[in-house]
């Protein structure tokens, strides 16, 4: 395999020591060297993950490589001064081990190649990306969006030199009551806003969006 990227990095050098710009472009397209193309281009190594193979994360797998003393020291740390056990991976592992409370700042996305081959953002998740719930204002009225509702409020208040989080920021640092235009939400939005069940359900949401992105990036 190593063979075989020297091979690709001596071509790719030669290539770019052409004079002419449109000789790169009919020697060399960049569009070809994808994961998708197989390990002639990528390194097994490179698409590896808890979505993608999970055998790789087995105890049995792991024990093959060796860990970074820095990385070492860390986990020592983390786990009393004592070496951490090895362990099969799986996702439900380690979303058993990283909670929600310790994602509450993190702010992810996942980017892709489109039809065109050209990057695009496929997800998002995180502070950037609220998790829709539904609420009503009154027993005869249409389902609302709790993030939605205050959207207009949040544009309005931006021209506010005192202008603060928004809303969603606020509900995740669980200070709801602090948003600066708590007051004029619909009492029912409030209600849900500060219920526990209604921000567990949330919570829950938001940590299965971060996990996917995370899972499919361990490698």
């Amino acid at each position: 395999m190593f063979e075989r990227h020297i091979s690709l990095l001596k071509n790719t050098l030669e290539v770019l020591r052409e004079p002419a710009a449109e000789s790169l472009i009919s020697k060399f397209d960049w569009t070809n060297f994808r994961p998708d193309r197989g390990d002639q281009f990528y390194p097994q190594a490179w698409v590896q993950s808890l979505d993608d193979t999970p055998e790789i994360f087995l105890d049995s797998q792991i024990k093959k490589f060796q860990l970074r003393s820095e990385v070492k020291k860390y986990l020592r740390r983390k786990n009393g001064h004592k070496d951490v056990p090895s362990r099969n991976w799986t996702k439900d592992g380690v979303r058993d081990l990283v909670k929600v409370d310790d994602l509450l700042y993190l702010s992810l996305f996942d980017i892709s190649l489109d039809s065109e081959d050209m990057f695009e953002v496929a997800r998002t998740a995180g502070r950037s990306r609220p998790i829709p719930h539904k609420y009503t204002e009154g027993n005869d009225s249409e389902d609302n969006y709790l993030w939605a509702a205050t959207s207009d409020l949040d544009r309005s208040q931006r021209s506010d030199a005192d202008h603060g989080p928004s809303l969603w920021s606020r509900f995740l640092d669980n200070c709801v009551s602090e948003y600066s235009a708590f007051d004029k939400l619909h009492p029912n939005a409030q209600n849900a806003l500060k219920d526990p069940g209604t921000r567990k359900e949330i919570l829950k949401k938001y940590h299965n969006a971060l996990l996917d992105i995370l899972n499919d990036s361990v490698g």
